[in-house]
């Protein structure tokens, strides 16, 4: 079926990264290497253009010793924006059976 559609059983080189911060709601998403062979047959249609960067090979020692790597290392610089989760509203006054409120007004 991958033939027929013109499109290959790999996927594009990527590193999936899953990002949170307080009170924003997580993103797990992932960055494709620009210039893959794969990006624009990719088996489960997962590359989007504003996910491909260029991916940058580093070759001196003591910028890999920087980052904890050992050399060749790449680095990537890509900017991931988490939308602000508003606050959430007080919790409803919890009623006890007997309270003169109905057993439907309940909140457990």
């Amino acid at each position: 079926m991958l033939r027929a559609l013109g499109r290959d059983p790999y996927r594009p080189a990527h590193i999936h990264f899953v990002v949170s911060a307080p009170r924003h709601a997580a993103v797990t998403t992932h960055l494709f290497v620009k210039g893959d062979a794969y990006l624009d047959s990719d088996a489960v249609f997962g590359t989007k253009e504003s996910l491909v960067v260029d991916f940058v090979r580093r070759n001196a020692p003591e910028e890999a010793k920087k980052h904890g790597a050992r050399t060749p290392c790449y680095t990537v610089e890509y900017d991931f924006v988490l939308r602000r989760v508003a606050e959430l509203p007080p919790a409803a006054p919890r009623r006890l059976p007997g309270d003169q409120e109905e057993a439907a007004d309940l909140v457990f």
